[in-house]
């Protein structure tokens, strides 16, 4: 499953393609959110990955946040 914090991007369908899931939490470039970090939450949640990956210091932040709640 892949989740993208912003958009689901160029790359969704192609990867949609593979029979991988793939989500958009929203967040918008720059602005910080507590609702999308909520979100994103309640995806990890309602997921309940055996791994969560990330890529960047803004993902590792609230990712790693994310997935320990």
């Amino acid at each position: 499953h892949v989740i993208s914090l912003t958009t689901l991007g160029e790359l969704a369908p192609r990867i949609v393609a593979l029979g991988i899931p793939v989500d958009a939490v929203g967040l918008k470039p720059g602005l910080p959110s507590p609702s999308g970090f909520l979100r994103l939450v309640r995806m990890l949640k309602r997921l309940n990955p055996d791994v969560v990956h990330t890529w960047m210091y803004h993902a590792d932040l609230l990712g790693g946040l994310a997935a320990r709640l």
